[in-house]
């Protein structure tokens, strides 16, 4: 039989002191995919509880030094998900009942046990531990998954809120050279391309396609020339409320962005 290092295989700890219980025991598993460890104290079970992950304990209620019910309550504390279950004689019934009110007992079986009935609830006792596992795992998952999504919005928030000023920064200083300079057309346009260089994801050429885009279609609908100029300008800015944004949304396909994201896109 492989030891408990070498193998997944389920783990049976079985504990009573009379070394015929035990080897009913062991042959009762001979041929089950699971491994035994067998001991004959509440004490030694503790001590291997430590080295070992339990998956079902299976012990005697009257024992010397320690009874069945005190050693699963000690097990408890060790491993709570380990199934435990309790054999007992008709005489120990009491004992039996007042250590499942404590709730440290999963189940009993009555000496002498029916061997299939024994089986089955070994095999209800894995069943239950690897449910009991899966979900401590999937809560820890969400749990980190949680924690995640929390930093990355409060990381969104800061960017957001860090390129918003930078845009009102901008802004300001694009309205005092404006006014310095008297609205200069070479103004503008230099305002323009050190808002767009200073942010890698805009682009100062997409900017002037569309500029240049613009003015071709006022000119076909044969708009007034300061309405051109007007729509010509408008065009060098088309990008601009990009800025705002992080990185990692503005360089994303507007088709790609989830919901959340897609409203940040189309505030700014």
């Amino acid at each position: 039989m492989p030891t408990p290092s070498e193998s997944t295989l389920p783990l049976i700890l079985c504990v009573d002191d009379e070394a015929s219980i035990l080897k009913s025991l062991q042959r009762l598993f001979i041929g089950k995919e699971l491994q035994l460890l067998l001991v004959d104290s509440g004490s030694q079970a503790l001590e291997l509880m430590k080295q070992h992950r339990i998956n079902v304990i299976i012990t005697d209620m009257r024992m010397p030094n320690m009874t069945g019910a005190e050693f699963l309550a000690k097990a408890a504390v060790l491993q709570p998900d380990a199934y435990r279950i309790l054999m007992t004689g008709y005489a120990d019934l009491a004992s039996t009942v007042s250590a499942i009110n404590l709730g440290k007992i999963h189940r009993y079986v009555q000496k002498p046990w029916d061997n299939q009935e024994l089986l089955t609830v070994v095999d209800e006792g894995l069943a239950m531990y690897h449910l009991i596992r899966q979900n401590k795992q999937l809560t820890a998952k969400v749990a980190a998954q949680n924690k995640q999504l929390k930093e990355l919005n409060n990381s969104l928030e800061e960017t957001v809120q860090k390129r918003t000023e930078q845009l009102k920064q901008t802004l300001f200083k694009f309205k005092n050279l404006a006014s310095e300079r008297q609205k200069d057309e070479a103004a503008t346009l230099e305002v323009l391309y050190n808002i767009i260089v200073s942010y890698p994801p805009l682009s100062g050429e997409l900017a002037r396609k569309i500029s240049a885009t613009c003015e071709y279609l006022a000119n076909a609908l044969q708009l007034p020339a300061e309405q051109v100029v007007t729509i010509t300008k408008a065009g060098l800015f088309s990008e601009i409320g990009k800025i705002a944004l992080p990185t990692k949304i503005a360089e994303t396909a507007y088709t790609d962005l989830y919901d959340r994201v897609s409203v940040h896109f189309r505030t700014y």
